[in-house]
């Protein structure tokens, strides 16, 4: 881009929103990558490095997990060798820098956002917790250092005037290689990823087929165990239930909220939140330096950490146990820490811009951040409803927030455990808000409970909240039994009953084990037994003591978990119809009960109603 449209593009954008000092040049480093064919999304060369040396052929998926594993190994350790040269803070700013997009063949939104997880754990595990001279100060290195030099085009002299005049974190000596540096490590993060998918595919069934040339090595199964995976892949998961099973919140929760970030993996463009960017300062031009419609990275959304905090109190002894720490504690600290996230916006006007781009922000000091953190603490209470009686301590909780010591615990392939607070020198942190939503996603692991029925309770009180009809005590035919339905639905002329299992999603189901899936499959399937012998009772028995079901024509009987469960077979047994399985999570079933009412007669599994003589 030559001085003249570098001009005109500052001139067009300065009424609206500024450039930042990288876009320009990395603009150019873009084109310059792809003029040597540097593919973004093309195969990292360690995968054909490893597999062109094992034997082509199919393996089982104990063999093939082996081999996997070994591969996976080998990744890692390539991603430890270019993250442990640089600090973490530089990894951060660099690589959130660039749009988040596909690294490799599988192109959904999905993959690319497990994708950025992975290679961000990768990142949080091996990255120098020390500064290092990838980045610094504006006001502390020359400025021909910066971008090594390419900022020096006389077109952006606006830019070098305010990286001297307002100090801020820039990239030192970066250019091209630093840059493929930075796709290959994202590459490297795919390569986890494709590991991960494997695995979990063979723990379902698939084999491993190596042969012995491009793509070098995935799954293969049947045609049905095929359809089967990508149907549960095409079902997206819920996001108001936690590793453990437990549900909470639902979308008309009015308080107890805190904004949340996510990544912009489906690229909404910024103009759709243009009215709330207005409020503070903000306002998108049409089109971007690169000519399409400005995006943000990430979007901030409202999460209902009360409901989180509620459903979850029956864990509060257990955790507090093993950890040595209060839920409480570490819910206050993330609380404090996202609003004030949001006083920032309200008193810097435009800074709201960077925390919708990069999610993070720092180097704070340490001291400093945990004094306005705890001043806090009393708008923290009344959004968690805590009372003022139970101590908190912010400190407490964000030191549990902050990367470990023992960063061995860090699991690169299943890319859980990402810190909220990472240390720059010995006195400043990063405050990280990309993964909070995941981390409490996982926050229980390893703390045991003996009596888990609340979480039965809870995810029936959220699938009852859409309706009920036969009798919340049961249903009593004299002379005959008793039968207690967890939710049922009118939806036309037929009755749905609902079973309801809430089984916690161990992490040996994110690594594919065999005998974790298996046990998952045969929770479904005693789902689906159960509400079977229900609906087979209720139809025999139409009417009773307190309820009366004959103007329904017939009964299906389904399963409702909390997640979007693997199907383990295409038998009609186990669907409502093709491609709608007879096992739902809560929002599938909200979908069924208020916008399927027509198809249901021709659903599969359904029990007619006998009709009883006058």
């Amino acid at each position: 881009m030559g001085t003249r449209r570098i001009k005109k593009k500052l001139k067009k954008t300065k009424q609206s929103l500024a450039i930042e000092y990288y876009q320009l040049p990395f603009l150019r480093l873009h084109a310059e990558m792809e003029q040597q064919g540097c593919a973004v999304n093309r195969p990292h060369e360690i995968r054909s490095s490893f597999w062109n040396v094992v034997p082509p052929g199919t393996y089982s998926p104990d063999q093939g997990r082996e081999l996997v594993m070994q591969y996976a190994e080998r990744v890692e350790s390539e991603m430890s060798r270019i993250v442990s040269a640089r600090s973490i803070g530089y990894w951060l700013h660099a690589y959130r820098r660039v749009f988040p997009g596909a690294a490799g063949e599988n192109k959904d939104p999905v993959t690319i956002g497990l994708v950025r997880a992975i290679t961000e754990a990768a990142v949080f595990k091996y990255g120098q917790t020390a500064p290092c001279s990838g980045i610094a100060f504006s006001n502390e290195v020359p400025i021909e250092r910066v971008l090594r030099g390419r900022l020096m085009d006389p077109g952006l002299k606006p830019i070098r005037q305010l990286l001297t005049s307002i100090p801020q974190l820039v990239l030192v000596d970066f250019g091209l290689n630093e840059l493929i540096e930075l796709y290959q490590l994202e590459k490297l993060g795919y390569e986890i990823w494709k590991c991960g998918a494997t695995l979990r595919g063979m723990g379902k069934g698939v084999t491993l087929l190596v042969p012995g040339q491009d793509p070098w090595f995935g799954g293969e199964g049947s045609n049905e165990l095929s359809d089967l995976l990508r149907s549960v892949d095409a079902r997206a998961q819920a996001a108001n239930v936690s590793a453990t099973g437990t549900v909470f919140g639902d979308e008309a929760e009015e308080e107890g909220l805190v904004p949340l970030p996510t990544y912009n993996l489906e690229h909404e463009p910024a103009s759709k939140y243009q009215s709330m960017f207005a409020k503070f300062g903000l306002d998108f031009p049409e089109r971007g330096l690169d000519g399409s419609p400005p995006t943000t990275n990430f979007l901030w959304g409202t999460w209902p950490i009360r409901a989180y905090r509620t459903s979850h109190e029956p864990f509060a002894s257990a955790f507090q146990e093993l950890h040595q720490v209060s839920v409480d504690d570490i819910l206050a600290a993330t609380t404090a820490l996202l609003i004030r996230a949001i006083s920032v916006w309200n008193f810097h006007k435009g800074r709201i811009f960077h925390y919708w781009q990069r999610a993070y922000e720092g180097p704070l000091n340490k001291v400093k951040l945990f004094e306005e953190l705890s001043a806090l603490l009393p708008v923290c209470r009344e959004i968690l409803g805590i009372p003022d009686e139970v101590a908190l301590d912010v400190v407490r909780g964000c030191e549990f927030m902050s990367l470990a010591d023992n960063r061995k615990e860090l699991n690169v392939l299943l890319a859980v455990q990402h810190p909220t607070l990472v240390p720059y020198g010995n006195d400043n942190v990063f405050v990280d808000y990309a993964w909070i939503s995941r981390r409490l996603y996982s926050l229980y692991f390893k703390v045991e409970l003996k009596d888990q029925n609340f979480k039965g309770d809870a995810l029936e009180r959220l699938v009852q909240a859409s309706g009920f009809v036969l009798p919340r005590g049961g249903c009593t035919c004299p002379g005959v039994g008793k039968r207690q339905v967890d939710a049922s639905f009118e939806v036309g002329d037929t009755l749905i009953i609902v079973e309801c299992r809430a089984v916690g999603r161990s992490l040996g189901v994110e690594r594919g084990d065999p005998a974790a899936v298996r046990f998952r499959t045969s929770k479904i399937e005693k789902a689906l037994k159960d509400a079977d012998e229900k609906a087979a009772w209720l139809a025999r028995n139409p009417i009773g003591s307190n309820y009366d079901i004959t103007k329904f024509r017939a009964i299906l009987p389904i399963g409702v978990t909390p997640f979007v469960e693997f199907i383990p077979s295409l038998d009609k047994w186990y669907w409502i119809r093709s491609s709608l399985p007879r096992v739902l999570a809560p929002r599938e079933l909200s979908e069924l009960i208020t916008t399927q009412t027509a198809d249901l007669h021709n659903s599969w599994n359904l029990v007619p109603i006998e009709v009883q003589s006058k």
